[in-house]
């Protein structure tokens, strides 16, 4: 009767099935969206090292700290920059959102930490405003030394894998089937 209540459901299982239907709802609707980014991807007539650089870019902005306005910068930048593949941005932002980004803010945050050892350092009055200079002090460095690396992997990551694959699709329309006709007279 208490589900009743607070859910509107007649009991726990009726509940339990509603969020499993929709979340596996929600992840057919994400893998429909990458499938669709990747087939533009792969359609498009644009070169591999377009096709990466849109991608590493993507992934920087990504990498910024700044969840919800990556999306609109990536908006911004392929409204103003026409030769960029959009959906290679598009679908960097899909895969490096806030939380598959995580542990990499980890790592910046261990590095940034390792550096600066936890120096007392006082700048203004309050001990709060102190403990969040030195926290985005640590997070900034440590992610000046983790992120470039990581944009770079992803850059010859996705030249290669756009590589192969059309070169794999560009071999498989040359070749031409054997005919069994006979010329001879």
């Amino acid at each position: 009767m208490t589900v009743k209540k607070e859910t509107g459901f007649q009991s726990k299982r009726q509940l339990f099935h509603f969020y499993m239907f929709t979340t596996s709802k929600l992840k057919e609707k994400i893998w429909y969206k990458l499938r669709r980014n990747m087939v533009a991807i792969l359609k498009s007539h644009d070169s591999d090292r377009k096709v990466a650089y849109s991608f590493a870019l993507g992934t920087f902005i990504s990498a910024f700290p700044t969840p919800g306005f990556s999306g609109i910068i990536v908006v911004l930048l392929a409204i103003s920059f026409k030769k960029l593949n959009k959906f290679a941005m598009i679908l960097s932002l899909l895969i490096w959102n806030t939380f598959t980004m995580m542990p990499l803010y980890w790592i910046a945050g261990l590095i940034g930490s390792f550096i600066f050892k936890q120096s007392e350092t006082i700048l203004f009055k309050y001990a709060l405003l102190n403990n969040a200079f030195q926290f985005s002090k640590q997070f900034l460095i440590g992610g000046a030394i983790v992120i470039p690396p990581f944009i770079l992997l992803n850059y010859w990551l996705i030249r290669l894998i756009v590589r192969k694959i059309k070169d794999r699709k560009a071999n498989q329309l040359r070749v031409i089937p054997k005919t069994s006709v006979s010329w001879s007279c």
